[in-house]
């Protein structure tokens, strides 16, 4: 019987961090259930019958002792980090759109990371000056840096579609991005203009058939264009966005890289509207 990683958990729950189920996120929920033996029914919207095979596979493991305290983070991250051991940061920065310094004697490369500032060493990753509070996030940075694409990038926008591998993640993406940022902002076109300037959106005007358009860079050189149509109550026509990719991103991130990033780009825009942040007031 295969083992349930905390990241299968984690695609089994909502992924909307209701904290229903006491965690501040559905990773936390996850991580918690598979490394520390938390109870599964903690969260009140797992499948039924997709709970119990979970509970079963999760109880047969946890008798070996398999993932228990030492979580599919660390592993994947440290993988990674031993990969990435190899490579000279000044021999790739430039082309992944980042710049090479120091912090306390220690080569990094410093980028923009969903418009903030990211430190990136071999070892650790800072956002702000702070150590990252998503461990997830250093697992897609490890592997942006270590990918080292050097690829133009094209100027031609494509779905999800047409990247290799995108028939399991298409379905992620949609949930995790298109679908939240659709649901959010219906009925409030201007608050979206605002949360995309604050995230350092470029608008499209050249976009046509859309309510608005935007380009993003939520890393140097991975940008999306995102395309969002307003609802219609009249018509019962509900909002809709679109998240497209520059035609150079398999060159960039792995599909499921792309797909984590573009969940975190949705949290992130969300955040930057201004009700959300009254709401957290």
């Amino acid at each position: 019987m295969k083992p349930v990683s905390a990241v299968e958990l984690f695609q089994a729950t909502r992924r909307n961090n209701c904290r229903e189920c006491g965690h501040a996120t559905c990773l936390a929920f996850a991580t918690q259930v598979i490394v520390y033996q938390a109870a599964i029914d903690a969260c009140p919207h797992l499948d039924g019958e997709k709970k119990s095979e979970l509970k079963a596979r999760i109880e047969a493991q946890q008798q070996q002792g398999i993932f228990l305290k030492r979580d599919l983070y660390q592993i994947t991250a440290e993988d990674i980090r031993l990969r990435l051991a190899g490579h000279d940061f000044s021999a790739i920065a430039a082309g992944l759109g980042a710049e090479v310094l120091e912090r306390d004697g220690v080569p990094c490369l410093r980028l923009r990371y969903l418009h903030r500032d990211c430190l990136l060493s071999k070892k650790q990753v800072f956002l702000d000056g702070q150590p990252t509070g998503n461990l997830w996030d250093n697992v897609l940075l490890y592997n942006y840096a270590f990918m080292a694409g050097s690829e133009p990038l094209r100027g031609e926008w494509i779905p999800i579609d047409s990247i290799p591998g995108h028939i399991p993640k298409k379905p992620e993406l949609e949930h995790g991005c298109e679908e939240k940022l659709a649901r959010h902002f219906a009925g409030n076109l201007e608050r979206l203009r605002r949360a995309a300037a604050s995230l350092g959106g470029v608008p499209v005007p050249e976009a046509t058939h859309v309510d608005a358009a935007f380009t993003f860079l939520p890393l140097p050189r991975v940008p999306f264009y995102l395309l969002f149509w307003d609802h219609v109550p009249e018509e019962a026509f509900p909002a809709r966005t679109k998240v497209l990719f520059d035609r150079s991103v398999p060159g960039y991130l792995d599909i499921e890289s792309l797909v984590f990033l573009a969940e975190r780009f949705a949290d992130a825009f969300i955040e930057a509207d201004p009700a959300s942040q009254a709401d957290r007031r």
